[in-house]
């Protein structure tokens, strides 16, 4: 019997700060080049897309001005491997802490575990967010298991090839 539960997380944040449009141009994540050879830069939605990228793919210690963000689980510490769901709750309470700190751009932020047969298991994470100034959500979506694969391993190719955001492929990008 298989059984697959579904939870989904929440936040609202009451803070304002200014439209995503005007949240500036970041170097993104990923992919880090454009057709050129370039650096790639995001801006708007997809600034908020390479942010929220940029806390979940980081290991705590990683960032040195920022020493206590991410949630990466660490290669040799089993521990830190979460299972989806906690998964889910741990990354909204990161997201959510980055996002007032270090003003990632969110008013709204829904993340949620869902079957989707694209991904390895079935398994993705599909985090829903409106960045300040639009009305719409936006959708970032990957495969659970290649997260895992990307952050413990050389993986990161499967994991950039099933992340899309509101259903464009973000590697369609380069």
């Amino acid at each position: 019997m298989n059984l697959f539960v579904y939870l989904t997380f929440e936040f609202y944040i009451n803070k304002t700060y200014m439209s995503s449009n005007y949240l500036g141009n970041q170097v993104s994540l990923y992919p880090f080049h454009n057709r050129r050879g370039d650096i790639n830069e995001v801006n708007g939605v997809w600034a908020c897309a390479s942010r929220i990228l940029t806390v979940i793919l980081t290991q705590r210690g990683e960032d040195k001005m920022h020493p206590d963000m991410g949630i990466a689980p660490e290669l040799f510490k089993p521990l830190s491997h979460y299972s989806p769901n906690y998964f889910v709750h741990k990354m909204t309470q990161e997201i959510a802490k980055w996002n007032t700190l270090a003003k990632i751009g969110l008013k709204a932020l829904k993340i949620e575990t869902t079957v989707y047969e694209d991904y390895r298991n079935g398994i993705a994470i599909q985090i829903w967010f409106t960045p300040v100034g639009e009305s719409s959500a936006s959708v970032l979506t990957f495969g659970y298991w290649e997260y895992m694969g990307a952050v413990s391993s050389d993986g990161i190719d499967a994991f950039r090839d099933g992340l899309s955001l509101n259903g464009v492929r973000m590697k369609a990008l380069v």
